[in-house]
């Protein structure tokens, strides 16, 4: 994997340096050390499911569908979405007082003011969320629960995270909006993908034979530009399209949970099937929200196993690509590299 390359035409940001950085994204959570861990190291197992990436068939659980591995999307809807929808059932709404389910515009906008109180928090989820994004196979899904656990870690009221707090949301939301930033570096500097929406954007690339990497930067320089004012453009445009949706979107809060609950089941069902396109998509969804509540009860923070689960396969063909450089010696090869010694220490 090539971050950066020095003068001397080396990779400054190894595949050594990799598995370092995935064992600090793993120890970010917003639970205790242990059982983040424990539940880190569980998504890390969870994703050794089905073909390794030496192409030897490890289990599939009897199951010919986890051939390729257990599906990352609809596992994510599993234990995000329908998991916490499993947590409100007794519930009424989604808002409990009444006052809070009418939308008001003025409000909305004191909100959007609000996030400029945290500085702080805003300048560093949109740093970790650019290098994040820039990572290939990384992108916005990691981004963002790291943004959300390192301003956790750093408040001085982390008790009032998961309720609500200003912090946490600015935090998610800057990593998740920079990092599409981060990624579209990696793409038009080195012509890798950083996350789902580049490589899409890398594929429109190929049918026009177009190359991402400083020869397109230097050569075709008005398409580099116009994506860039193309992306400030659609900031704007969001802004303004979301305002004016969001008296439309908020009714959501209004409809009672008995009938919001199993609809919004249901879609998730369905797009795990429309992601498979088989029946392993809502079995996924429906093993994965049962996880998700277990691991939700007992205090297990699930986004460290889906962290475990998206970077799995990528470490473990890290590892071994660092295993084939290093000759045989990794941990010699590991404490001579800058950056992963910094990530260690």
């Amino acid at each position: 994997m090539i971050f950066e390359l020095d003068g001397a035409g080396t990779c400054a940001f190894e595949r050594a340096d990799v598995f370092w950085g995935l064992t600090l994204i793993a120890t970010l959570n917003d639970s205790s050390l242990s059982k983040g861990l424990v539940a880190g190291f569980f998504g890390l197992i969870l994703s050794q499911i089905g073909m390794s990436t030496t192409g030897i068939m490890r289990t599939t659980i009897a199951n010919p569908h986890l051939l390729d591995g257990i599906p990352v999307v609809p596992a994510m809807i599993g234990i995000f979405a329908a998991s916490e929808l499993l947590r409100l059932r007794g519930s009424t709404y989604l808002v409990q007082d009444k006052a809070q389910r009418d939308i008001s515009i003025p409000r909305i906008l004191k909100g959007v003011v609000e996030t400029f109180r945290y500085p702080g928090v805003l300048i560093r989820g949109s740093l970790i969320g650019a290098v994040i994004g820039a990572i290939p196979g990384v992108g916005s899904s990691v981004a963002n629960l790291v943004s959300y656990g390192e301003a956790k870690r750093t408040s001085k009221t982390p008790q009032a995270f998961g309720k609500g707090a200003p912090e946490g949301v600015t935090a998610a939301e800057s990593a998740n909006s920079s990092s599409e930033g981060g990624s579209m570096t990696a793409l038009l500097a080195l012509g890798i993908r950083g996350g789902a929406a580049t490589a899409v954007l890398l594929a429109a690339f190929s049918f026009h034979n177009i190359i991402g990497g400083p020869s397109f930067i230097r050569n075709q320089s008005d398409i580099v530009y116009s994506i860039i004012l193309g992306n400030l453009g659609q900031v704007v445009l969001l802004a303004v399209i979301g305002l004016l949706m969001l008296r439309l979107l908020g009714m959501v809060v209004r409809v009672p949970l008995s009938y919001l609950v199993p609809s919004v089941l249901a879609m998730c069902a369905w797009g795990g099937y429309g992601i498979t396109g088989t029946i392993a998509g809502p079995l996924t969804v429906a093993a994965f929200s049962a996880l998700g509540w277990l691991m939700r009860r007992s205090d297990y923070p699930v986004a460290a196993t889906v962290i475990g689960l998206l970077l799995g396969r990528m470490m473990e063909g890290e590892l071994v690509r660092t295993l084939q450089i290093s000759g045989g010696h990794p941990m010699n090869y590991l404490l001579e590299r800058p950056i992963a010694l910094t990530l260690l220490s």
